[in-house]
Parts: C-alpha cells; sequence; structure tokens
C-alpha cells in the first residue's frame, strides 16, 4: 500500500484500517507514515524501508565525483523488510 492511502485511510477511517491490519497483511512501501492526528489503534504492519540518507549521499558524490573516477558497477541499494511492526511506532524510525 502506498503511504498516501495508508495515511488517508488511517485519518478518514481509522477503525476500517485497523481492521484491514487485524484481517489482512498490509505493507508499506515507501515506509512509515506519520500521522500525527490519527487515533491512536495500534495495527501491525509490514514496512519495506530504504537507507534515504546513504542514497542521496551516494547520488550527490557521484555527481561532483568527475567522470573517470564513476565506477562502471551498478550500485546496489537494499530495503529492508520491518515484518508486524506496530503502526504507531513506526514513525519513530524516519
Amino acid at each position: 500500500m502506498l503511504n498516501s492511502t495508508a495515511s488517508y485511510l488511517a485519518l478518514r477511517a481509522p477503525e476500517s484500517f485497523a481492521r484491514l491490519c487485524k484481517t489482512c497483511r498490509v505493507a508499506l512501501f515507501d515506509g512509515p507514515v506519520a500521522t500525527p492526528f490519527a487515533k491512536s489503534t495500534d495495527p501491525k504492519v509490514d514496512l519495506i524501508t530504504v537507507n534515504w540518507k546513504a542514497l542521496a549521499t551516494r547520488i550527490v558524490n557521484d555527481l561532483a565525483a568527475p567522470r573517470f573516477q564513476l565506477s562502471t558497477q551498478p550500485f546496489v541499494f537494499e530495503a529492508e523488510a520491518l515484518c508486524r511492526t506496530p503502526w504507531n511506532s513506526s514513525s519513530n524510525m524516519i
């Protein structure tokens, strides 16, 4: 589920979102979502997170490096899966 959809459901229909998370496994592909005004249900979600700071640092370093210093090999950033993470505690991991 995209973060925009998850945020919308958590804010507009928190009971329905909590019920969805209890009956199905919900994965958030964009990492945790902060919903400060959502009611405090605490459904469990699966998060797929990327270390965005490391990714941004690599991009900036590649852009600043002279062309002859760039590697010809692809660089792979791996995502991390955090399974069955409480919804409310997940926003602290950003």
